[in-house]
C-alpha cells in the first residue's frame, strides 16, 4: 500500500512520511530514540522475517530435526512463531514459537520436504534482536 517513505531526523527524533499511490489517508511516524515504543497508533504491529525457497542444492528430500531461535532476553512476554510451507509460499503451518523472555529456545520435529520456506512473525510491543535465526539440524536423504 505504501509507495514511497521518507524519513528526516529532526533533533533526537526520526520523523518517517509514508505516502500511498492508492490511499489518501497517509501516516506519519515519529520515533524517538530516548523512548522507544513498538506499537503503530496504539497497536504492536507484527514483525516478519521470511526466507526464500531453499532447496540446499539438491532435489533430495530433507528431514528437519531441530531449529533453534536465539535472541536477545526480553523482559517480559515476546513470542516468536515459526511456520513453514512447503508449497510455493501458497500456504503456511505454525511449526511452533519460542518465548523470548526466555531467550529462544528449539524447536524439534519439524518434519520432511524437499524444499523448504520458513517465516518468523513476533507481535510482541518489545524491542526484538535474534542472534542466530533458524540455526538446526536438517539430514538429506538419500
Amino acid at each position: 500500500l505504501w509507495t514511497h517513505v521518507v524519513g528526516v531526523s529532526i533533533g533526537g527524533t526520526q520523523v518517517n512520511y509514508a505516502v500511498s499511490n492508492v490511499s489518501t489517508s497517509g501516516k506519519v511516524f515519529i520515533m524517538n530514540q530516548a523512548s522507544l515504543v513498538f506499537t503503530d497508533s496504539g497497536a504492536a504491529y507484527t514483525r516478519t522475517i521470511q526466507t526464500s525457497n531453499r532447496d540446499e542444492g539438491t532435489s533430495r528430500m530433507k528431514f528437519y530435526e531441530w531449529l533453534d531461535i536465539v535472541g536477545d532476553r526480553e523482559a517480559s512476554t515476546s513470542t516468536e512463531t515459526l511456520s513453514k510451507s512447503d508449497d510455493d509460499y501458497d500456504t503456511w503451518t505454525v511449526v511452533g514459537t519460542v518465548d523470548m523472555a526466555d531467550g529462544g529456545g528449539r524447536i524439534t520435529r519439524l518434519g520432511s520436504s524437499k524444499e523448504r520456506a520458513w517465516k518468523l512473525t513476533n507481535a510482541a510491543a518489545t524491542p526484538s534482536r535474534l542472534r542466530a535465526v533458524l540455526e538446526g539440524s536438517m539430514t538429506v536423504g538419500t
